[in-house]
């Protein structure tokens, strides 16, 4: 089981309220993330100069998704 990051608008909306001022203990309060979350995001804002997502780095697909389209066009084609 996967989640989903969380958007690129949240996580912009989080450090723009920390720019202003504002506590990340506030901040996550507000937003109801753990406040942890809201400190990753900030130091990465602080060191890399933005917020986004890291890649998530997952197993490959077993199956070539061309070679299964390819073989579902041969079957319904019969």
């Amino acid at each position: 089981m996967s989640t989903s990051p969380y958007s690129l608008d949240l996580r912009k909306r989080v450090v723009e309220f920390i720019k202003a001022s504002n506590s990340q203990r506030s901040a996550a309060a507000i937003f109801k993330l753990n406040p942890s979350t809201i400190s990753r995001w900030w130091l990465r804002y602080t060191k890399e100069g933005h917020y986004e997502a890291r890649v998530r780095i997952g197993r490959k697909p077993r199956i070539d998704l061309e070679a299964l389209k390819r073989q579902f066009r041969i079957r319904t084609q019969d």
